[in-house]
């Protein structure tokens, strides 16, 4: 049975602590690590229970609870100042308004950038792997830096399944449903309050609507078409049901929203808000290639172009990024399914029917003539393409060769950019505290620290030395006078950050081994830690930078530390034992 009307109740807040509902919908808190202990320190073991979500924490508290920390001098303190804190990162210049400013030929007022999935943070989730992982560190980088994106995606109701094993050991899949309005997110509405609505055509006089919720990832606005509103039929409504879901026409519809449906929000958002029209679009792979059709029959009906000088507008400011490095991860759909959603009545203004299809078709040697291929459209319609490593760049030459051909492979229009992180979101903060700690910094993301740390003229005291109690001792190579060397400094960064985890988790063990003698460390090799530190993402249970270099060669003493380690699984244990004693052999 469907509901007459819902209702949606969020928490009232009292004035002097009325910042936290803005701090709480501004995903910057989910990588700002100062916001995150401000909504921790609320309660730790309910923030925990409702999974750090400082929306779902608030709507838990009583008003009993609110009026206790309104009343509390010193944490409505700091609710102001991380209130300030935001306000003034989302105003300042950044990165980017400096380099903008040095450009002559100008540069880029706002970029669009499109993707099936975004991975920000578990509170939403609207994404499966590493497509969504790579889409959400992109745009989180881009608030840093000031980079003035737009991100368009869909919204998931149900978002991507969560596996479990049955008792059997089979995997079982659960949607759960999802509430946008239980979520960090705001409705587009039009000035009369009414929702905006996206709509798109589809076959047999059928329509496909759709709302627009906006999320805020720090400075860079994220709109989500929903399609389960009113006025859509049941087959519409299940369009963004699931990530990655459905059958050939709902995945084609779901794409539709994307790349038509995402161009058509641009234009609303920047209605509403007065935010400049983006200069640039760029695509994660072929989900949103139809935002090339929709910016075509735009500029002919709005520019009074022809299809190719639209076409070739068009291309100029696209830019495609290809992922998958095997055929089968590309979205292929049957030429008479294209043609039924845009021939006819539904054929875009300015886009003739025979023309759209050549965008996709797969005209060359191998190709399948009776194939629409959504990242054949995408290179066809881009000025700039890349892969995403320097190998796959290679692979993505060779794959798609045949739409250049007589070009040699090293000819072929596609370039590589390396996938990056966004390293706040995955490295813990302890290593940040470490850095300051040490090496005078924590904007490792700017600096080289190690390379700041060897050319300054900082000391590390006795006391620091020996690693504050930890119950493992490093004995690196220090001149008399107290000055580290970059090997030095970076065995002690990675053994100061491994202990600081174990303390924090009431672990006392770590494996660590290091060089006696008047030899300078050259690295460390078995950081073996307890599963619960690898779950806090510290990745230094393999730092693989020891060397087989003069100090091993030489056979020098190895000190191996070993107290209390709390392993579960024995052959863990032997593999840290191992592990110490490659280092020594």
């Amino acid at each position: 049975m469907k509901a007459i009307r819902r209702f949606s109740v969020r928490t009232v807040l009292p004035e002097p602590i009325a910042a936290l509902g803005e701090l709480a919908s501004n995903l910057r808190w989910s990588w700002h690590e100062p916001t995150r202990r401000l909504f921790s320190d609320i309660d730790p073991e309910r923030w925990l229970k409702v999974r750090q979500d400082p929306i779902a924490l608030l709507s838990d508290l009583t008003p009993d609870e609110l009026a206790r920390l309104a009343d509390d001098h010193a944490f409505v303190d700091r609710v102001r100042g991380a209130k300030d804190d935001l306000d003034r990162y989302l105003r300042e210049d950044r990165w980017y308004q400096g380099w903008a400013r040095e450009q002559q030929d100008g540069a880029p007022a706002a970029i669009a950038y499109f993707s099936p999935e975004f991975g920000i943070t578990e509170v939403l989730p609207q994404y499966s792997g590493g497509l969504g992982i790579l889409a959400g560190d992109h745009l989180k980088s881009a608030s840093d830096l000031g980079v003035p994106i737009v991100g368009v995606g869909l919204f998931y109701k149900t978002g991507y399944f969560k596996q479990s094993l049955s008792r059997d050991g089979w995997q079982q899949e659960e949607y759960p449903v999802l509430d946008p309005d239980d979520l960090p997110l705001a409705l587009l509405r039009e000035e009369d309050g009414t929702p905006c609505v996206v709509t798109l055509g589809l076959p047999h006089g059928r329509e496909l609507r759709a709302h627009v919720w906006k999320a805020q990832v720090g400075r860079v606005p994220l709109l989500l078409l929903d399609s389960d509103v009113p006025g859509n039929d049941d087959g519409a409504r299940q369009v963004t049901e699931r990530l990655y879901g459905g059958g050939g026409e709902q995945r084609l519809e779901q794409e539709m929203l994307l790349g038509i449906g995402g161009v058509r929000a641009l234009r609303l958002w920047s209605r509403l808000t007065g935010a400049p029209a983006p200069d640039v679009f760029h695509t994660n792979e072929g989900h949103a290639g139809f935002l090339g059709v929709e910016r075509i029959s735009e500029h002919v009906a709005g520019f009074g172009l022809s299809f190719e000088e639209a076409r070739e507008a068009v291309r100029s400011s696209t830019v495609f990024t290809t992922h998958t490095p095997v055929p089968a991860g590309i979205d292929r759909f049957a030429s008479d399914l294209v043609r039924s959603h845009f021939g006819g009545p539904l054929e875009p203004v300015g886009v003739p029917l025979d023309q759209l299809l050549a965008l996709g078709a797969e005209d060359y040697d191998g190709g399948d003539p009776n194939v629409f291929n959504m990242a054949v459209m995408g290179l066809r319609m881009a000025q700039r393409a890349n892969g995403v490593s320097q190998l796959h760049g290679h692979v993505s030459r060779d794959m798609f060769n045949g739409l250049w051909p007589g070009f040699d492979e090293d000819e072929v229009p596609i370039t590589s950019i390396t996938n990056g992180v966004h390293s706040t979101t995955w490295v813990d903060p302890l290593v940040f505290e470490v850095a300051r700690e040490f090496l005078g910094t924590d904007a490792v993301e700017d600096d080289d620290a190690v390379g700041v740390a060897h050319a300054g003229d900082f000391r590390v005291h006795d006391d620091q030395r020996a690693g504050r109690g930890c119950g493992s001792r490093l004995e690196a190579g220090f001149d008399s006078g107290g000055r580290v060397d970059e090997d030095a400094v970076k065995a002690l960064v990675l053994d100061q950050a491994a202990n600081h985890a174990l303390e924090d988790l009431g672990v006392q063990g770590v494996l660590v081994a290091g060089l006696r003698g008047g030899q300078h460390v050259q690295g460390v090799e078995a950081l073996v830690l307890d599963q619960r530190l690898l779950q806090r993402g510290l990745a230094l249970h393999h730092v693989h930078e020891v060397v087989h270099h003069a100090a091993l060669a030489a056979h020098d003493e190895v000190e191996v530390a070993q107290a209390d380690v709390e392993v579960d699984d024995r052959d863990l244990l032997a593999a840290a034992r191992q592990a110490a004693g490659d280092a020594g052999a």
